[in-house]
C-alpha cells in the first residue's frame, strides 16, 4: 500500500514538472515582455523585473527584446522609486540604448511612466551624440573674364594707346592677346596683369612686333584669367576690333613737264655757214685767174676784152653768197641744255617734296578703333 502511494505521488510530480516545462517553453521573449509590461502598468514592478530577467539571458533574444526588456525594468525601477532616476535605472537604461539604438518610449509607457522619455533621449545624447552638420562646402563659381574695352574711338597717332580691362570676377593673373583675325597663328601682342593689380586695364598700342602701326583690318583680341596657386583657367573671351585709319591731308603731285616747258638745246640758225662765201669767193677768183694760171698766154689769144673769165667767177661767188644767205644751220645750245637740267631737277625736288609730306600725313593720320562684336 505504501508502495503504491509512492509511486502515485512520484507520478504527480512527474506530471507537474512536464506542466512546468511546457509552461517555460511557452514563455518566449516576446510573451515574457508583454507580461512585464502588463504588471508594470498595475504597479507589480518587482514581478515585472522577475518575468523580464530570463530574457536577458535567452540565446532566442533579439537585440531589439533585450533592450525593451532594459527599458521595461528601468520603467519599473523608475516607477518603484517614486519617479527617481536611480544609478541603477540610468544602467538599465544605457544597456537599453547599447542593445537597440532606436529603442523608443511608446506613448502607452510615456502614461504610465510619466518623465521616462526625457530620461531615455537625454541618455541617448549623451551616448550617440547627434553628429555635427559639416560646413557645407563653399561653393566655387567658376573663374570668368569679363573684359571692357571703347566700342568707338579715335586716337592721334602719335598716342595709340587702346586700353583693355580683364576684369576677372575674382583676383586673378589676367592675360590679353591680340591676333590677326584670318590669321590666328600670328600673335601681335600680350600682356598680362598680376592677381595684386588685376583691375589695371592693359594697353596695346595698335603697333605689331616691329613697332609700326598695324595695317587696317580686323583683330582678335583674346582675354583670359588664371588663379594664382591652382593654376585654375578661365574660358577664354574674344572681341573683334576693327582698326583703319582716317583720309590724311594730302597734296596733289604737280602736274607733269610739258615739252613745251623746255628750251631746244640745238639751234637750228638762219643763214649758212660763213665759209660758203668764202669757199664762192675763192672759186670765183680761181675762175678769173686760170687761164693764166700755167703761165700759158696762147690761151688768152683772141679773147682780148672778153669778159667770161670774169662772168664765171662772180656767178660762183653770188653762188656761195646766195648760199650763205638762204642756208640753214644746226648749232648746240649749252646754256639751253643747262637750263633744262635746272627745270628737271627742281621739278623732281617739288615731287619728292610733296610726296614725302603725303607719306608723313598718312603715317600721323588719326587711328580709328571700332569694336565689332564679340566672340566666345
Amino acid at each position: 500500500m505504501k508502495h503504491r502511494r509512492g509511486i502515485l505521488i512520484l507520478s504527480a510530480l512527474g506530471l507537474g514538472l512536464v506542466a512546468v516545462a511546457r509552461t517555460a517553453r511557452a514563455q518566449t521573449p516576446a510573451v515574457r515582455l508583454d507580461s512585464a509590461r502588463a504588471l508594470v502598468r498595475i504597479g507589480e514592478y518587482d514581478s515585472a523585473t522577475a518575468w523580464l530577467n530570463p530574457v536577458f539571458q535567452d540565446p532566442s533574444s533579439t537585440q531589439a527584446q533585450r533592450g525593451r526588456a532594459f527599458l521595461l525594468s528601468a520603467s519599473a525601477l523608475f516607477m518603484k522609486e517614486n519617479l527617481t532616476l536611480t544609478p541603477q535605472a540610468r544602467s538599465m537604461l544605457r544597456f537599453a540604448l547599447q542593445a537597440d539604438s532606436s529603442v523608443r518610449v511608446e506613448p502607452e509607457l510615456e502614461t504610465d511612466v510619466p518623465g521616462i522619455r526625457e530620461h531615455v533621449e537625454t541618455l541617448r545624447r549623451e551616448l550617440y551624440p547627434p553628429l555635427t552638420a559639416r560646413p557645407a562646402a563653399p561653393v566655387v563659381e567658376a573663374l570668368t573674364v569679363n573684359p571692357a574695352m571703347l566700342t568707338d574711338t579715335t586716337l592721334p597717332a602719335v598716342n595709340t594707346s587702346f586700353p583693355i580691362a580683364p576684369r576677372p570676377s575674382r583676383a586673378a593673373r589676367a592675360i590679353a592677346a591680340v591676333l590677326r583675325a584670318d590669321a590666328r597663328a600670328v600673335e601681335i601682342w600680350r600682356d598680362t596683369a598680376e592677381a595684386a593689380d588685376s583691375t589695371r586695364p592693359l594697353v596695346w598700342n595698335l603697333r605689331g612686333r616691329d613697332g609700326a602701326i598695324v595695317p587696317e583690318g580686323l583683330y582678335a583680341v583674346q582675354v583670359w584669367a588664371q588663379e594664382p596657386g591652382t593654376g585654375v583657367l578661365s574660358a577664354t573671351v574674344e572681341r573683334t576690333l576693327h582698326v583703319s585709319r582716317l583720309a590724311a591731308d594730302t597734296q596733289p603731285l604737280p602736274p607733269p613737264l610739258q615739252p613745251s616747258a623746255f628750251a631746244p638745246e640745238t639751234l637750228r640758225l638762219r643763214h649758212g655757214s660763213p665759209g660758203a662765201v668764202l669757199v664762192g669767193a675763192a672759186l670765183g677768183a680761181a675762175a678769173a685767174v686760170l687761164p693764166t694760171a700755167f703761165g700759158r698766154t696762147e690761151l688768152n689769144q683772141g679773147l682780148a676784152g672778153d669778159q667770161t673769165a670774169y662772168a664765171v667767177a662772180a656767178s660762183v661767188g653770188v653762188a656761195g653768197l646766195v648760199g650763205y644767205l638762204g642756208g640753214h644751220r644746226a648749232r648746240y645750245s649749252p646754256e639751253n641744255v643747262q637750263r633744262n637740267a635746272e627745270l628737271r631737277r627742281t621739278d623732281a625736288a617739288r615731287r619728292a617734296a610733296v610726296a614725302a609730306a603725303n607719306a608723313e600725313a598718312r603715317a600721323n593720320a588719326p587711328v580709328r578703333v571700332r569694336l565689332e562684336r564679340s566672340g566666345p
